[in-house]
């Protein structure tokens, strides 16, 4: 300590980690300045912080990743209804922050957290005069994490570049923006960015069931509902392209001012939705005093989504918004991924964003039948419901009913399943679990052979998995329609409530990673040569 300043060198040092970036700030709170000279990275989960800190009605989220710290500043007040606390991607504490600066910058009792560069005639110290610089890309991730610290720490943050580092200030080439208000910042920052879920619900809320309401329904199997001219078909299949489907959906509900419901009925699906998922938020039943049978006409979009057949041009482009002002219900029945086209309304992110994990929970929680059926699968296969576990899941392909595809569609052998369970097993001991491995997959002949226990600590479904999209014959549907239906919701949430899932490419899991919201999951391709310490390849979202 000298002159009121504490200087935190590199962490490359004897000190742990933990101590320089928290007990630090804890120890000396009336320092009048903190310069820190850092470019933290974290290799594993012992290394970073992960306890939540409270400060005042904020919960700071420290997450350890396979490259630096990630902060999570959400404002819980304000998304506790959305259960959005934890997206690693909130931006709201920025315009908060921003704000809190201007009003405190050169303020009479200030207090300054500085990210410094070369010391120069402003940082004093004891120590030899050493800059802890790096490259550029390491000196603006170090100066990210001051200003974490700073937001942490309440104090000014401040950018300092000196002798003997660098011949200029940074000032020389880079200056503060301050060309407008930070709100204007804001709405769509990120690919993240959830705000606009919230300010939907509320709106949704409000004008659902008005009369003169318009409407916007993701829709698999017409039933008597939907009314068009056209053969009664499907375009729902799997459950992945049916929830990647309706979130693209939701996006043009919000682009077009439409309430957002969803409505699954014959000849797609035995039973509805509702059956298995219930409203969160977002309440996006149809419901008979609607009345929207009757409020023609309707103007129906059907559209796989294949490199051969373009999206319908009015959805591509926004103009339905004005071409089909005319139609009180539009109805959308696809399985579209905004990231491969350019598409009116908020963006979603990629496929396992937190924008579409937000919107997940949003819209849905499981049914008291499902969480009967979740918590009694549990039970079974673990012993209670509360006990954590590491799940798999692959997508082999050979599906009762279905085509067997060759297994290198996802670079898999015998060799590399066993790396996966070795994937799993050290992922396990790192975590202290005791229960078993779960493995669900769509190989009817695996999901046998573990079902009758015949791989030593590994666990798996006694049901039958079976495409949803092929419980209809044609003719009608097959006699264990609903069942199909119930076990690929149950292992839906047995993926979800695991502590640490690996998977192979499918939008299956992909939609049980948005539910669960996994901290810990690895892609099951790194574990095909696995050659490594688990800390060297596990990775964290």
């Amino acid at each position: 300590w000298h002159a009121g300043i504490l200087v935190c060198p590199n962490t490359r040092s004897n000190v742990p980690r933990r101590k320089t970036v928290a007990d630090s700030l804890a120890v000396c709170p009336a320092a009048l300045s903190i310069a820190i000279a850092t470019r933290p990275t974290i290799k594993s989960a012992a290394d970073a912080p992960v306890q939540p800190i409270h400060v005042d009605h904020h919960q700071l989220l420290l997450s350890s990743s396979n490259a630096s710290h990630q902060a999570a500043v959400v404002d819980a007040a304000s998304h506790k209804s959305l259960s959005c606390i934890g997206n690693a991607s909130g931006t709201a504490w920025i315009e908060e922050y921003t704000e809190w600066h201007a009003a405190n910058l050169g303020k009479p009792g200030a207090k300054y957290i500085i990210a410094f560069c070369g010391e120069g005639d402003l940082i004093k110290h004891n120590g030899k005069q050493e800059r802890y610089c790096a490259g550029l890309g390491d000196r603006f991730r170090g100066l990210m994490e001051v200003l974490r610290l700073a937001f942490y720490s309440k104090r000014v943050f401040l950018i300092y570049w000196g002798t003997p580092a660098t011949p200029e200030p940074l000032e020389a080439m880079l200056l503060p923006d301050q060309s407008s208000p930070a709100k204007e910042h804001v709405m769509f920052i990120n690919d993240s960015d959830t705000a606009w879920i919230e300010e939907y619900a509320e709106w949704h809320a409000a004008n659902r069931g008005k009369p003169g309401a318009k409407y916007i329904i993701a829709f698999c199997g017409e039933g008597d509902v939907i009314k068009h001219k056209g053969e009664q078909e499907r375009h729902c299949a799997g459950l992945g392209d049916r929830v990647r489907g309706l979130m693209e959906v939701l996006r043009l509900a919000v682009y077009s001012k439409r309430v957002f419901l969803i409505y699954w009925g014959t000849p797609a699906t035995p039973e509805p939705l509702e059956a298995m998922l219930l409203p969160s938020s977002i309440d996006w039943r149809v419901k008979p005093e609607y009345k929207l049978e009757a409020r023609l006409p309707h103007c129906v979009y059907m559209h796989v989504d294949v490199k051969s057949v373009p999206i319908p041009e009015p959805l591509a482009t926004g103009s339905f918004r004005d071409k089909d002002a005319h139609c009180p219900v539009v109805a959308i029945s696809w399985n579209v991924n905004s990231n491969d086209h350019d598409m009116p309304g908020p963006p979603l992110g990629f496929l396992d964003s937190d924008a579409r994990a937000c919107i997940w929970r949003a819209l849905f929680q499981p049914s008291s039948a499902l969480q009967l059926k979740l918590d009694a699968a549990r039970k079974q296969l673990m012993g209670d419901v509360v006990r954590p576990y590491v799940a798999i899941h692959l997508r082999l392909g050979g599906l009762t009913g279905s085509e067997v595809w060759d297994l290198n569609r996802v670079n898999s052998s015998l060799k590399a399943l066993l790396a996966v369970l070795q994937c799993a097993s050290h992922l396990a001991v790192s975590y202290n679990m005791t229960t078993p491995i779960l493995v669900l997959t769509d190989n009817a002949m695996l999901r046998h052979e573990v079902a009758r226990a015949r791989l030593a600590g590994i666990v798996g479904s006694h049901s039958e998995a079976k495409h949803i999209d092929k419980v209809n014959s044609g003719k009608g549907f097959l006699p264990d329609a609903i069942n199909t239906t119930h076990t690929a919701f149950v292992d839906l949430g047995l993926l979800a409530g695991a502590t640490c899932i690996l998977t192979t490419a499918s939008g299956f899991n992909q939609v049980a990673r948005l539910w669960g919201g996994h901290s810990c999951h690895l892609d099951s391709f790194h574990c095909a040569s696995l050659v490594v310490p688990a800390n060297e390849w596990l990775y964290r979202r």
